[in-house]
């Protein structure tokens, strides 16, 4: 473990501890990870570092849950533009391999010296079956985590428990009773009706 010659004794760790969530924070610690640091282009670096306050700021981000949303989203972006890097560099082999002032490049079998293919159909192949599908992840990646934080920040609904709820304001039941032969009783126009019971 390389970074360990810098933490010789318990009081550099103990300080590399307590500095460790001010670079964090700051976006320090994200940046350091990316890989490569004497190779990244200082403007991506600003910019990405420039993303993620302002993402931080815009959304109000706070928890560390959050935070670590907020640089995986970020992550996907870096990515995604590097992904998109590698599509435009083929992009310009293909572009050279198709329309150049020689035309396309025959492929030839190494054993017989049949000719296999076209060059540029290698280079298509590559860029839709490796690095376009890469590209789409990367993207649905910083979808996914954005959605994530904004999911994380919204408020859980309250919890309401209903017991036994009465809608009327008071219950009544009403029976009708058949008329039969022996509750047939004559009304006093002369019909036969049914004798309510009370």
């Amino acid at each position: 473990m390389e970074g360990w010659g810098r933490v010789g004794s318990q009081e550099e760790w103990l300080a590399t501890v307590a500095g460790a969530p001010a670079d964090y924070r700051s976006g320090r610690f994200l940046l350091e990870r990316l890989g490569g640091e004497r190779f990244l282009d200082p403007e991506l670096m600003a910019t990405l570092l420039t993303l993620r306050q302002g993402m931080i700021a815009e959304l109000g981000l706070t928890s560390m849950a959050e935070l670590m949303l907020a640089d995986l989203a970020i992550l996907s972006y870096f990515n995604a533009l590097r992904v998109q890097g590698w599509v435009g560099n083929l992009s310009l082999a293909f572009e050279r391999e198709w329309f150049g002032s020689q035309g396309p490049t025959a492929k030839f079998h190494q054993r017989h010296g049949r000719m296999t293919g076209l060059r540029v159909e290698e280079v298509a192949e590559q860029m839709v079956q490796q690095l376009l599908p890469l590209l789409e992840r990367a993207n649905r990646m910083l979808i996914q985590n954005v959605k994530a934080i904004k999911e994380l920040r919204q408020p859980t609904p309250a919890s309401v428990s209903i017991g036994q709820m009465n809608v009327a304001a008071a219950q009544s039941n009403t029976a009708v009773v058949p008329a039969t032969p022996c509750t047939q009783e004559s009304s006093p126009d002369g019909q036969n009706g049914a004798r309510v019971l009370k």
